[in-house]
């Protein structure tokens, strides 16, 4: 309890975010006994599942106007809870839908897989056998059979981060339907990680030790998303950015590649990274590809380092040994080490300390990702993972408020995260961080609302591992 006491406290999730009532309800604190043996089971499940998709799915047919009848494809997405009848099945007879209706229901494919639901239905509709159709998408979660009441760190973590929500979004190739539209998809670009192991067991649906199912997080989630999100964009870019971020991201992969002499021109590396390493250094191409001088007391603390790492050094070279030697041999080592006098560095050395130096002056070129997209809506898989998002993508500090206030306000909805963040952005604009306490204003106080032709970034994490990113444009003015 105390554990996850102290995990809520920092998670940047406010008072408003809501639980199913199988496990927060008068009657669950009255006796929570009870509750676990009669409402942790598959019938509070259904109830969450009713009362969350139902909502979204009544609004979306009001708002657009649209008779449930006249939905041609239904997809719905959720990890953990796949009942018989499917969540589909129970859509379809709640709102009396067409015996022709073509359904789909996705499981276990975790808190990304709304871009996936919407790939698939995005498919479908350019498929020839479905002109003139409609795509109904619901993705949620759902909490209640997975409630975890073991003691294990890594399994506590879910119970503090999860919250209820749903999304429903109705697509469209009817001509006649563009000019209601709010959003046109640009494109999607899915990752899958799954071939490792590691990032197959980032997030993993098992039972402790004591036989008590959770969903376990890995430690090292953060590296595995940062890894996905790489691969992910690697995709993206091309796809988006302009052409002068696509030169500047080529030119610098092929400067350091140079400089670590893996460009393929045989005798010529050599000649070849030196004239790199002086030509890098002109601050007009500097400038262009990412070169960034450091000073020299961190010149110099590179240079040690590489000493240091490489053993080239003559005292820390017998250190090592001394380490491994035994005896009197040890002793008689590191006599002579003391006594020889330092050696000058070959000129081997001296390059090696050169390029240590350069490759921090020269890192991998993270191309600005806001000359593509006006927005960008990042799943809010918690505080951790939208400050990593922001800090590798070197994104200014306004542009994920939308994602900090759908964690404040809603909590990890998983799947239809970035549904409550484009919503939020719709309904705010760049103005997000005004809507909680100690959010980040709009950049000089400008407000700014969401326009027609504006494109919107989502970006979703998901078990597998998997990072899947769609990319809109706005169809009107917000």
């Amino acid at each position: 309890m105390a554990f996850q006491e102290k995990i809520l406290r920092t998670s940047c999730i406010g008072e408003c975010s809501i639980f199913p009532p199988s496990i927060f309800s008068d009657a669950a604190i009255a006796n929570p006994r009870m509750q676990e043996r009669e409402r942790l089971r598959m019938g509070g499940a259904r109830e969450e599942a009713e009362l969350m998709m139902f909502r979204a799915v009544e609004r979306v047919l009001t708002a657009t106007k649209t008779d449930a009848k006249a939905v041609d494809i239904l997809v719905v997405n959720c990890s953990l809870f796949c009942p018989t009848p499917s969540l589909s099945a129970m859509i379809v007879n709640r709102f009396q839908m067409r015996s022709d209706v073509q359904s789909y229901n996705l499981g276990g494919m975790g808190c990304s897989a709304s871009i996936i639901a919407v790939d698939l239905a995005a498919k479908l509709l350019a498929s020839p056998e479905h002109r003139n159709c409609r795509a109904l998408v619901v993705s949620t979660e759902n909490i209640t059979q997975n409630w975890y009441r073991g003691n294990d760190k890594s399994m506590l973590l879910s119970n503090c981060l999860f919250r209820c929500g749903a999304a429903a979004m109705l697509l469209s190739n009817r001509r006649a339907d563009r000019r209601r539209a709010r959003f046109k998809l640009l494109h999607t670009v899915r990752t899958h990680l799954g071939q490792s192991d590691e990032c197959y067991r980032a997030v993993y649906q098992e039972e402790d030790a004591e036989g008590v199912r959770g969903v376990r997080l890995s430690k090292q989630i953060m590296q595995i998303a940062g890894d996905a999100l790489k691969r992910n964009i690697t995709s993206l870019g091309p796809l988006i950015l302009p052409v002068s971020e696509q030169l500047r991201f080529f030119f610098n992969l092929l400067a350091r590649k140079a400089l670590r002499g893996q460009v393929p021109v045989g005798p010529l590396r050599k000649p070849l990274a030196a004239a790199v390493r002086a030509i890098v250094t002109i601050p007009s191409v500097g400038a262009v590809i990412g070169y960034r001088p450091i000073p020299d007391d961190e010149a110099e603390s590179a240079k040690a380092a590489t000493v240091a790492e490489g053993g080239s050094d003559g005292h820390a070279t017998a250190n090592g040994a001394s380490r491994t030697a035994s005896g009197k041999a040890q002793a008689t080592v590191a006599a002579a080490t003391r006594e020889a006098p330092p050696s000058s560095p070959s000129s081997a050395e001296k390059a090696k300390r050169a390029a240590a130096v350069l490759a921090k002056e020269l890192p991998p070129y993270v191309p600005n990702f806001m000359r593509a997209v006006e927005w960008v809506c990042v799943h809010t898989g918690g505080r951790a993972v939208i400050d990593a998002i922001e800090n590798n993508l070197n994104l200014p500090p306004h542009v994920l408020e939308a994602s900090r206030l759908s964690l404040y306000r809603y909590g990890n909805v998983s799947s239809a995260s970035i549904w409550y963040e484009l919503e939020l952005i719709a309904e705010y604009g760049n103005a997000c961080g005004l809507q909680r306490e100690g959010g980040t204003p709009p950049p000089n106080g400008v407000t700014r609302r969401l326009r027609k032709g504006d494109r919107i970034w989502q970006i979703a994490f998901g078990s597998g591992f998997k990072c899947n990113s769609a990319v809109w444009q706005a169809l009107k003015n917000h």
